[in-house]
């Protein structure tokens, strides 16, 4: 699986386009976001809507929590649903192999 944002990539996925060329660099078919803030909600939307099968991780119980209302989180959580984005609260990688 290709995973953007892991400690090779960390200067490469600071943005959604860079994300994308990382993706398309590996021809990965799937993708993890760790993070569910502005630039993790950016990334994964761009990979879902350029076709790779993408998972959203993080620790928090919502998404972008420390700025979103609960109704806010609820709204994008079924963005990205609709764009086919895995949501993965609660999650705190342990190791990023690779």
């Amino acid at each position: 699986m290709g995973i953007v944002g892991n400690a090779r990539w960390i200067d490469q996925a600071n943005t959604p386009q860079s994300g994308l060329r990382s993706a398309r660099a590996t021809n990965a078919k799937r993708a993890v976001v760790l993070g569910a803030g502005f630039i993790g909600m950016e990334v994964a939307s761009v990979l879902a809507q350029q076709g790779l099968a993408t998972t959203m991780v993080f620790p928090g119980t919502r998404i972008w929590e420390r700025f979103f209302t609960p109704e806010m989180s609820a709204f994008f959580r079924r963005y990205y649903e609709a764009q086919k984005v895995a949501i993965m609260p609660r999650v705190r990688p342990g190791a990023l192999p690779g």
